[in-house]
């Protein structure tokens, strides 16, 4: 049993500007409960349930490690030639 309480463990597979790609965090002490704070703490949300517990520990600087979020890069779109091309149906067969 971990601190957190309850044995099961849970993989969680954080996809985001704010990780380090390649970064593994090996604990035993998150839960689902440190996952739904996190976002919580994230949002400036209330805590529900469990995930009020103080003592509960949260996704901190160890996962969210990246120093700036990577730029994603964005399409760029003429607008101006967009809006004067016809609309084109998708027929699937």
């Amino acid at each position: 049993m971990s601190p957190t309480g309850g044995g099961g463990q849970v993989g969680l597979l954080l996809i985001s500007s704010y990780v380090k790609a390649g970064t593994v965090t090996p604990t035993d002490y998150f839960n689902h409960f440190s996952l739904l704070r996190s976002i919580e703490d994230i949002f400036g949300l209330d805590h529900l349930g469990y995930a009020s517990n103080p003592a509960l520990p949260t996704l901190d600087r160890s996962v969210f490690n990246a120093s700036r979020p990577a730029q994603v890069p964005r399409p760029s779109v003429d607008r101006h030639a967009a809006s004067h091309q016809p609309h084109q149906s998708l027929h699937y067969e």
